[in-house]
């Protein structure tokens, strides 16, 4: 995928902070997410694979079975173990956003180790514009385990028409989300990719050249935008002080 092909393109955090100037003069409220390669679709975990579609309510239900005994506190509702499965990096319907810029662009150029990196992607939403798509009516915030619509949502739930995705707030229960600024997408039954459903227009997408991304990582860094911060747990701290410390 061209630089030409996108026409957009983010090479610098100043690059970031010229878009957004024009963002927020919109008055609008918009979401961010970055994605390493380009060449990837706006699809949840659970779209990314045949058997995990399949084994959707299956899979949870292990989940639930196995994770209870392992925590403190027990989610509250079926929402709330579905957040945690996507915490720990189980698939799910959810797509994460950010309320953050900076958390996006971090994930658009995060680094995978690979000797030949690639075009990342870095994506805007207007979460409101969305949710017209999916329901002409739709409150302006929505938030999980308040709007009793999304209950539709859930994976238990009978199939019915087809629904757009939903864009929704959640309580920040989680280190990650909270350090993340997390918000998601929801998909219904359909997991058509976002930008194939009708609420297209309401997201945008930026190249993030490969040769740009250690040069975005170093900016972020100084602004203490790094893996210890986004993922704050003590491994990724440990990562984190070994990268400062090797020579």
């Amino acid at each position: 995928m061209t630089e030409e092909a996108h026409h957009e393109v983010i090479t610098s955090v100043s690059d970031l902070l010229d878009r957004l100037s024009g963002v927020r003069s919109s008055g609008e409220t918009w979401w961010y997410r970055g994605q390493s390669n380009a060449l990837w679709n706006l699809s949840p975990g659970i779209a990314r694979d045949r058997g995990f579609l399949e084994g959707e309510i299956d899979m949870m239900k292990q989940f639930r079975q196995d994770a209870a005994p392992r925590l403190r506190e027990r989610p509250r509702s079926n929402w709330e173990w579905i957040f945690l499965a996507q915490h720990y990096g189980m698939p799910t319907r959810l797509l994460d956003w950010s309320e953050n810029p900076l958390i996006g662009l971090y994930f658009a150029v995060e680094d995978d180790g690979k000797a030949d990196p690639v075009d990342g992607a870095f994506f805007e939403l207007e979460p409101a514009r969305l949710n017209r798509a999916a329901f002409a009516d739709a409150p302006r915030v929505v938030m999980f385990d308040d709007d009793e619509f999304l209950n539709g949502y859930l994976p238990t739930a009978p199939k019915g028409p087809r629904q757009g995705p939903i864009a929704a707030i959640a309580s920040r229960s989680f280190e990650r989300i909270i350090a993340q600024v997390g918000t998601f997408t929801v998909n219904h039954h359909d997991h058509t990719p976002l930008e194939d459903t009708p609420g297209k227009d309401s997201v945008r997408r930026v190249l993030v050249p490969a040769p740009a991304k250690p040069r975005i990582r170093a900016e972020l860094a100084d602004m203490n935008v790094n893996a210890s911060t986004v993922y704050p747990d003590l491994a990724h701290l440990a990562d984190h002080l070994k990268g400062i410390y090797r020579r």
